[in-house]
């Protein structure tokens, strides 16, 4: 049974096709009207950028493959709450195991932040500023227990969908939650604390730019897929439309 990327009712969209749907999306229109301002903010080659999108776009929904999160969405019995779980943390701390470069930080800080308004609007319900280490511990100790196992049919072919780019082609079936917490951990000293006020503002910048183009990329290709299905379109995209700039090239 292939994973699910969404699932309302009757109406599914699989991962695979989501994720192909995104990197689809990017490689038309998206790249040639983003890749040269990207690659100037990041201050990298433009092919390099190409491949940090390309694999943000292929990791940004590897959390969904945690087996409890499938078995929410096929609506199992007592199965965990989705938006308790956040699938872009576990994103985000995988990628750390994926991607071996110095650019990690960007990749999964983007990926963390690809659901930023749905994420903190949580944060914000416990009357906290900021997402803290306590509160994900809290998340994934409640929704995974101590160990986060992946669906193996979706881990074996997003492994195979990195083979051409040049970068840590092995991806575990599971991690564990101390792991992965050490991982977030890692991620949020170098964007938020090790480094002077300068560079950290230039690493938010530089996080803040490919996060923004992975979020409005996953929206529109997820609104393209279930706008027929979910009532509209997505969250970003239906305001998107209203703001009339991030699609007038569409």
């Amino acid at each position: 049974m292939k994973p699910l990327s969404w699932k309302e009712v009757s109406n599914e969209e699989s991962y695979e096709d989501h994720v192909n749907s995104v990197l689809e999306l990017w490689r038309g229109k998206f790249k040639n009207t983003h890749l040269p301002s990207l690659s100037r903010i990041l201050t990298l080659d433009g092919e390099y950028v190409n491949n940090l999108v390309e694999v943000s776009i292929i990791l940004h929904d590897t959390g969904k493959l945690f087996l409890g999160y499938q078995e929410a969405l096929r609506g199992k019995k007592e199965a965990i709450s989705r938006g308790e779980y956040r699938h872009e943390i576990v994103s985000a701390a995988l990628t750390f195991f994926i991607v071996s470069a110095d650019e990690l930080y960007l990749t999964s800080g983007a990926i963390l932040l690809h659901h930023e308004p749905i994420l903190m609007g949580q944060v914000g319900r416990y009357a906290e500023r900021y997402l803290t280490i306590t509160d994900i511990e809290r998340r994934l100790r409640k929704t995974c227990g101590d160990t986060i196992e992946f669906d193996s049919e979706g881990i074996d072919w997003t492994c195979k969908k990195l083979q051409n780019y040049p970068f840590n082609k092995y991806i575990p079936e599971e991690i564990k939650v101390d792991d992965a917490l050490e991982k977030i951990k890692e991620l949020m000293l170098i964007l938020c604390v090790k480094c002077s006020p300068q560079r950290r503002a230039s690493l938010r910048l530089k996080v803040s730019s490919l996060g923004t183009l992975l979020s409005i990329l996953d929206s529109v290709a997820a609104n393209k897929n279930r706008k027929l299905l979910d009532g509209g379109g997505t969250f970003i995209t239906k305001r998107a439309e209203k703001a009339e700039v991030s699609l007038a090239w569409l």
